[in-house]
């Protein structure tokens, strides 16, 4: 009904699941509302949204997922400057059809782009100032640019099911990052930066089904590391060091057939685990 638009009080509105073919025009008399909820319509078939979109000014969380937005630009966006959250999962997103900057967004927090059709990280991504989580997994990722060190304040980083075959050093200077998945991509130890001990706030590190043989010592100087999932790789050993992750709680290494685990040091040499003796 139209006259529900109309409500002045109208702040969470979810319209997921339905059949709905276009976005209802009268969607932008409600201009409180804070959360819209528009994913997984009429069997695939929302095509598009409104230009009237844009006057949603207030509006915090907007979520689309599932839906064949291959032709939408979503031009509205950079006018919606009170977003925090933003879903895109499977909207097929592509180099083209995102628009090229979103800076004015300084309030975008939670970003998911998962099952598209990226090949790269987005150029809009690298500018959002707020940025806490941010979802690419099951894209067509094969690299990424050192401009990633701008994500100052990232703490869930999402690439699993890319094309990565290395990560740039760069990734090490994201101080604020806890989670880190990497799952099914073609990583290798050469393609692991030997500085992501500098990490240390990281606390979940997963990378099963690559091709890792190693890993790096330093990846074992995460102090706060909880969770390291390394299985469906080819390793042969882990470092020594791993016996120092005091606040390991998840170990999950099988299926490495070839691994053999590394015996633990004498107590006495553990001191020589917290120096770092690189350049």
């Amino acid at each position: 009904p139209d006259d529900i638009f109309k409500l002045d009080d109208l702040s969470v509105l979810d319209l997921s699941h339905n059949q709905l073919t276009e976005c209802p025009r009268e969607l932008e008399n409600a201009k409180n509302m804070l959360v819209l909820n528009l994913s997984h319509n009429s069997e695939n078939r929302l095509e598009s949204l409104p230009p009237q979109m844009r006057r949603l000014v207030h509006l915090q969380t907007l979520v689309l997922n599932g839906n064949p937005l291959l032709h939408a630009q979503l031009r509205q966006l950079p006018a919606m400057t009170a977003l925090q959250t933003l879903h895109l999962r499977s909207t097929q997103r592509t180099q083209s059809n995102l628009p090229t900057s979103l800076e004015g967004l300084s309030n975008l927090a939670d970003v998911d782009l998962s099952c598209n059709d990226l090949t790269r990280v987005p150029e809009c991504l690298y500018t959002l100032p707020s940025l806490r989580r941010l979802n690419l997994s099951s894209n067509q990722i094969t690299e990424l640019s050192l401009c990633i060190d701008q994500w100052v304040h990232v703490e869930t980083l999402n690439l699993s099911r890319n094309q990565l075959t290395s990560l740039p050093s760069a990734i090490c200077k994201l101080s604020k990052l806890k989670k880190l998945y990497l799952n099914s991509n073609k990583l290798d130890f050469d393609g692991l930066p030997s500085g992501i001990g500098k990490l240390t706030n990281l606390e979940e590190f997963m990378a099963a089904n690559n091709n890792l043989e190693l890993v790096p010592e330093s990846l074992c100087r995460c102090p706060k590391l909880r969770k390291l999932v390394l299985n469906k790789n080819h390793l042969v050993t882990l470092p020594e060091a791993i016996h120092f992750l005091t606040e390991i709680e998840v170990l999950d290494v099988r299926e490495n057939p070839n691994l053999v685990m590394p015996p633990k040091p004498a107590d006495r040499a553990a001191e020589w685990y917290n120096i770092d003796f690189s350049l």
